[in-house]
This record gives structure tokens, sequence and C-alpha cells, in this order.
């Protein structure tokens, strides 16, 4: 099992338009994929889990992301995401999932203002989020 962190992730340097394809491509393969309803825990102190798994038998696959908040986390949701191969069971990587996260909120954001806005390259928007959902 490979260990991915948020900084070897980064430190891909994927741009915002990969984000942008790569959402467009994920969201246009959301056919091929079993994904069961999100469970959600919450638990005194303001903390909570959400869990979301998902099932992509074509490259045979599945996987579960994990989000947490915790009072006085930074940032503020954390997700871990696991992936896992289907014909053995064995997990293939658990990743940091922070940066993930963030990144595909914002490309699929701007892909729905690029399909649903009629005149998107001088249209204007104002974003509102905390954090790393902000800056994306």
């Amino acid at each position: 099992m490979r260990l991915i962190t948020d900084e070897q992730i980064a430190a891909l340097n994927i741009t915002p338009q990969q984000c942008v394809e790569w959402a467009c491509l994920s969201l246009l393969s959301k056919p091929e994929a079993d994904l069961p309803p999100k469970t959600w825990q919450h638990f005194p102190g303001d903390v909570f889990i959400n869990t979301m798994p998902c099932v992509v038998p074509s490259i045979n696959r599945y996987a579960v992301k994990m989000v947490t908040r915790h009072p006085g986390q930074n940032p503020a949701l954390k997700s871990t995401i696991m992936l896992v191969d289907m014909s053995n069971g064995d997990t293939l990587a658990c990743m940091d999932g922070v940066w993930i996260t963030a990144w595909r909120t914002g490309a699929v954001e701007a892909l729905a203002g690029k399909t649903f806005v009629r005149d998107f390259s001088h249209a204007s928007f104002g974003f509102v989020g905390l954090g790393n959902m902000a800056h994306t």
C-alpha cells in the first residue's frame, strides 16, 4: 500500500485546467460507477465524520473517502481516501484528500459555470466558502 501525502499531491503541480478536465471525465463516467449514499455521524462537540463509498467496476477499483471536522482543526475539513483493488481486496493507496477535495470542488464549480452560464467568458462571479474550498 502506498501512503500519499497532501504535500506529494500538491508537488505534482496539477493545473486548474487539468482538474476541470478530470472533473468533466468523472461526471461523464458516473453511469459506470456505483455511489451509495454517504453516511454522516455526528458526535458531541461539533465533530462529524462523513463516509463516501464508490465502486467503479470498469477499472476494477473501489474507494472510500472519509471527511472529518473537529473544532480547531486546520483546515476545517480534512479528508482521507482509500483506494482498493476489487479483484483481491488489496489496499492500493491511502491518500490525504485535502488537496484533492478542494480542487475537485473548485473544478466542478468551474465546470458548472462553463456549462450553465450563457456568456461565461464575460460573466462575473462571487464565491462564498471557507479555507481551501474558497481559494480553489
